[in-house]
């Protein structure tokens, strides 16, 4: 829990912001006993939220996440900069090989939501990147390259 008063009497002692933190009202708190985004543990409690939500078919492991998270960010990234690609300079070591590994299954991702999506608007954004209107990707190895 953060104690916004102690952050307020920090603020207040740095001298930039004396005269800012010193004209502040306290916060009214709230305190409520809920939890918002409580995950299921168990299969059995896993299982029920699949029958509930059918869209729901494939909840990502932990490690899924891990490994998709910041790919999806790579093409994102890729995406709103216009930019062709990726300078991806490889030394051998543990950090170019986890971006390498990054930027595959960024590639994957991609192809796999045009693929199985029949997603346009991906593969129109996939070509506009590597500058071929007629590019159309069978394999994460020709998004790669």
């Amino acid at each position: 829990m953060i104690d916004l008063d102690i952050v307020r009497r920090y603020r207040a002692s740095q001298n930039s912001r004396a005269d800012q933190s010193s004209d502040q009202k306290p916060f009214p708190r709230v305190f409520a006993a809920i939890d918002i985004c409580k995950a299921p543990h168990t299969p059995e409690q896993l299982a029920s939220l699949k029958l509930m939500h059918t869209d729901l078919n494939l909840l990502p492991t932990p490690m899924e996440e891990i490994e998709n998270a910041p790919a999806v960010w790579m093409w994102d990234y890729l995406r709103r900069s216009g930019a062709r690609g990726f300078f991806l300079p490889l030394s051998g070591g543990a950090d170019s090989a986890s971006v390498a590994a990054l930027v595959a299954c960024m590639a994957r991702i991609v192809l796999k939501e045009i693929q199985t999506s029949n997603n346009k608007k991906t593969l129109t954004t996939l070509r506009k990147v590597v500058q071929d209107a007629n590019f159309t990707p069978k394999t994460y190895q020709e998004i790669v390259g």
